[in-house]
């Protein structure tokens, strides 16, 4: 389905050559390097593998405090409320106000852009269909033109806390095992400080199949007081610096009034946003019930066996992965139990009228044959 294109004032601009995809071992122990890097910080892991959520937050809320913002359940119509911004006279929201500053490793040649970048609903002809084949509509490398850095805001709200999320679509992933579409979330927590007015408390950061949640006083801050975090080589998973580390000279830095800077100069390159809600400051509103957000939203789906976008991580119910590992399995063995008792009964069926056909044949021989035998005498 052919929909509008997002728009981009500024010009292409090479940030990186093209990368071949290398997978196999060495991938893999990439990404465990990552995950040590990652686990090694200053903060708490989601621990998927038990189902273990941040305490520190949830313990704060009781289960069943309804929340607002963005409803979007499989299968169901989705739905936008519009969160009111509490510190602002007319309840509009800056993403730029708390944004992190986002850190791309050195070689990375796959940023955030609209979904719909090529003009079209279909994700599956955004990156290329296998590793290092030359299909797909992205340009690797390159960001402007018809690849503007893009990303997503959305806000939240559950008891005292006002949940600002920023996702970030990828056309492709170039770690561990290839494959189309990838993504990425980051969700700065406010709370009323002793003023009463909000102030950030908490950063989430996505990572593989899990996330970390840091308090924000312990993360690394730049220049503009702003979190810092990396963005791994390929993965995309999202790893914030502490407060003795500094971010790298080389590769695309996207800072958090959205100015972007490849290797420590400015660009002609700006983030823009795009919103489901309509209190979001100069943000391109998609909604949720149009075509047109549709490509966004199958995006964010993406994250949801590690993240879901739609529901901040921390008030989220969990299912444990070795759960959903052990159910998938079960629904392949009951699949395969079913395969295998079609393919017998309808084996058992084609032996029986083999059988049968066959006995008839022989009847019909013998009843022949007889009949010659009678006729001889």
């Amino acid at each position: 389905m052919s929909i509008s294109r997002p728009s981009s004032q500024s010009p292409e601009l090479r940030v990186s050559a093209p990368r071949a995809f290398q997978g196999g071992a060495g991938a893999q122990v990439e990404l465990a390097k990552e995950a040590v890097e990652a686990l090694r910080g200053p903060g708490d892991a989601l621990n998927l593998m038990s189902g273990k959520k941040f305490r520190m937050i949830r313990a704060e809320l009781d289960a069943s405090t309804p929340y607002t913002g963005l409803h979007a359940e499989r299968g169901a119509v989705p739905r936008a409320i519009d969160v009111p911004n509490p510190d602002s006279p007319d309840g509009q929201w800056d993403p730029y106000a708390y944004m992190p500053r986002f850190v791309f490793e050195a070689g990375e040649d796959a940023f955030p852009v609209p979904p719909n970048f090529d003009g079209d609903t279909d994700l599956a002809n955004n990156g290329p269909t296998a590793a290092n084949a030359g299909d797909g509509h992205y340009q690797d490398g390159v960001v402007g033109g018809r690849q503007p850095l893009t990303g997503a805001f959305t806000v939240t709200k559950k008891g005292e806390y006002h949940i600002l999320t920023y996702s970030f679509y990828y056309a492709h992933n170039k770690a561990g095992d290839y494959h189309q579409n990838d993504y990425s979330t980051a969700q700065v927590y406010l709370k009323p400080g002793k003023d009463g007015k909000l102030a950030p408390t908490h950063l989430m950061t996505s990572w593989h199949h899990g996330a970390i949640l840091t308090p924000w006083q312990d993360l690394g801050k730049d220049d503009q007081g702003r979190p810092m975090v990396k963005v791994q080589l390929g993965s995309h998973a999202l790893q914030v610096l502490g407060k003795d580390e500094k971010p790298p000279t080389k590769g695309l830095q996207i800072q958090g009034d959205g100015q972007a800077v490849l290797d420590g100069r400015p660009v002609d390159q700006k983030l823009a946003f795009e919103a489901f809600q309509t209190n979001v400051k100069d943000a391109r509103y998609l909604d949720p019930g149009q075509a047109e957000a549709l490509p966004r939203l199958e995006a964010m789906r993406w994250g949801e066996a590690a993240v879901n976008p739609f529901l901040p991580s921390v008030f989220e119910e969990a299912t444990p992965v070795w759960q959903e590992m052990a159910k998938r399995g079960l629904d392949s063995v009951e699949k395969g139990l079913g395969e295998v008792k079609d393919g017998l009964e309808k084996g058992l069926g084609e032996v029986k009228d083999g059988l049968e056909k066959g006995l008839g044949e022989v009847k019909d021989g013998a009843g022949k044959l007889w009949g010659k035998v009678k006729g001889l005498f």
